[in-house]
């Protein structure tokens, strides 16, 4: 598995015991990706402030870090570095509100 996310807070989840364990492998490109079942490959795309993050909460940094897990897992799609993407649940209100890199267009997405 290769994901495009927060290696920090990956490894405070971790950290909390609520998961299996596995280890992180910090990676620039799928390439350099390591396969095994206790192996999580990690592209790091941080948080602006990933101690503030509160989870639960619908906050600005969190739907901009959505955004570019997205925009940074698209582009390795259509090099065809990955076969497919996939994605937890997200908040798109948050991805397009203000303070986010991606401009408010309301016919764009259903809510």
């Amino acid at each position: 598995m290769v994901v495009v996310g927060c290696a920090q807070t990956l490894r405070r989840i971790l950290a909390l015991n609520i998961t299996p364990r596995a280890e992180l492998r910090i990676i620039d490109h799928p390439a350099e990706a390591s396969f095994s079942p206790a192996t999580i490959n990690v592209i790091d795309e941080p948080l602006s402030d990933p101690q503030g993050l509160r989870p639960g909460e619908v906050q600005a940094q969190a739907g901009d870090l959505a955004f570019r897990c997205i925009r940074r897992a698209t582009a390795l799609a259509l090099e065809g570095a990955v076969a497919a993407i996939a994605t937890a649940p997200l908040n798109k209100r948050r991805c397009i509100s203000p303070g986010t890199l991606i401009p408010a267009i309301p016919n764009c997405w259903p809510t």
